[in-house]
């Protein structure tokens, strides 16, 4: 901006649909059409996009919707129902934005919140299930450090869709639940061959193991200390 002026090809007005105590419908419809009024003279593209739909009440949804139905809007304005905290049509939103200022004929198809949260939701389960299959394959050891399997995994197509869509620390917490669950798979698997010789164990100390019940545990144990045997 060497010339100190800002060129503005396109606007997003947001509108809160979640339930603010003290905010009146009619106040915040009254100060969006003032904006709305002045963007439409600019003769700029808007999209009003609506926010929090994670938190939306129905109130909320229907004023609006009936904003951009008032005469001087319909038809103008699209709108757009999103959800920052759940990444829902806030790509979309920019897009079709961007698509207006380029008047270009065929535009994006935005879903609603509903629906588009359901192709998210699926889109993540479908991620998440080829990364938790991806680490099963290739990592084995309970003793492997984080560093050494991002390194090794990074260029796989699904580590890095899983890194798009949760983070670095997403990833992390996934793969350190993997880990915890090698450990755990080996600390049973060692107590099951443990278990496979007690029966070998207290037979040569001469303890009936067809005749123990559950509540002569307690007995068992203490002959088992007091064994010469018991280190």
């Amino acid at each position: 901006m060497p010339d100190g002026k800002l060129s503005i090809d396109g606007f997003m007005c947001v509108y809160d649909v979640s339930l603010v105590p003290g905010r009146t419908w009619e106040k915040q419809n009254e100060t969006l059409a003032a904006i709305l009024q002045n963007i439409l003279k600019l003769k700029k593209p808007v999209v009003l996009v609506t926010s929090k739909n994670d938190e939306a009440c129905e109130p909320g949804v229907r004023e609006a919707e009936r904003l951009v139905q008032r005469k001087e809007f319909k038809g103008c304005i699209p709108i757009v129902e999103t959800s920052s905290h759940d990444n829902v049509n806030v790509d979309q939103a920019f897009c079709l934005l961007a698509q207006m200022v380029d008047k270009t004929k065929a535009r994006i198809k935005v879903a609603n919140y509903a629906e588009a949260l359901r192709i998210r939701r699926e889109t993540l389960d479908f991620v998440t299930e080829a990364f938790t299959q991806l680490i099963r394959i290739h990592v084995l050891d309970h003793k492997e450090m984080w560093s050494a399997a991002s390194k090794r995994l990074c260029h796989y197509p699904e580590w890095i869709k899983f890194v798009q869509q949760f983070g670095n620390d997403g990833t992390q917490v996934v793969f350190r639940r993997h880990i915890r669950r090698l450990k755990e798979e080996r600390s049973a698997k060692k107590l099951r061959k443990q278990l496979a010789k007690l029966p070998q164990v207290l037979s040569r100390m001469q303890l009936p193991t067809e005749e123990l019940r559950e509540d002569d545990w307690a007995m068992v144990i203490r002959q088992l200390r007091a064994h010469r045997d018991f280190s």
